[in-house]
């Protein structure tokens, strides 16, 4: 687990390139490959048009119905006894092995429940956050198009996450969608297949302005750290 400095320390910006690029040709041509294993993502908005293929879940196939792992855990484990979380999503879909790929082999071995997400336009994620405090995971952005997929930050950078004040307890943060959405500015200088870290501790949001845009949504469990340090440009 990171703890809350810790965190703050290695997340010294809401996105922070990594030394981690994939070919954005040779993954387009993949992406055409498997546009029929996408999958809606999650089970609600179903006005917006989120897809998303699987790279990491819990059976290593891409023809689950439902996938767990396409579904925001938030609701997944509404009203569940036994919750997942992104560290039981550990098996690589046959997706993986395509040579696009290859340009993430450094994160691999610490892979957990990932996706690639295609949208259209007008698709977004509402403002939310993604973690909480001690945090149990690193997360992974990218796009293929920033000029037409645009995340946006609070603009005070301010962190709301959930804090544990003891184990299991958690102090939810104060904020509504409403009033979040106000106060999100873009974040420039996004580069086309460029891998970043993010703090998803900060109240964030993502829009799509074209279609068939595409996203890297990527979770690494805590033992990447020494890792991500030395991929941080």
């Amino acid at each position: 687990m990171l703890n809350f400095d810790d965190y703050c320390e290695l997340h010294a910006s809401p996105l922070i390139p990594l030394d981690i690029k994939v070919d954005i040709d040779s993954f387009r041509t993949t992406m055409e490959k498997y546009k029929f294993a996408f999958r809606r993502w999650g089970q609600d908005h179903l006005d917006k048009q989120r897809f998303a293929l699987p790279l990491v879940n819990l059976s290593g196939r891409l023809d689950d119905n439902p996938d767990k792992s396409l579904i925001p855990l938030d609701k997944l484990n509404e009203n569940q006894q036994e919750k997942l979380w992104d560290s039981d999503f550990k098996l690589f879909t046959p997706a993986m092995n395509e040579r696009c790929f290859d340009a993430l082999d450094p994160i691999k071995p610490y892979m957990i429940r990932s996706s690639i997400l295609k949208w259209y336009t007008g698709s977004l994620f509402y403002p939310h956050i993604d973690t909480w405090f001690p945090s149990p995971i690193l997360r992974l952005w990218g796009t293929d198009n920033p000029e037409n997929v645009y995340l946006r930050f609070t603009k005070s950078q301010q962190r709301s996450a959930w804090n544990e004040t003891s184990p299991g307890v958690f102090v939810e943060p104060e904020f509504t969608v409403d009033e979040a959405s106000k106060n999100l500015v873009k974040f420039e200088g996004v580069e086309a297949g460029r891998l970043y870290l993010i703090d998803t501790a900060i109240t964030h949001d993502a829009h799509a302005l074209d279609d068939s845009v595409y996203q890297f949504f990527i979770a690494l469990n805590i033992n990447s750290i020494q890792t991500v340090r030395e991929l941080l440009l």
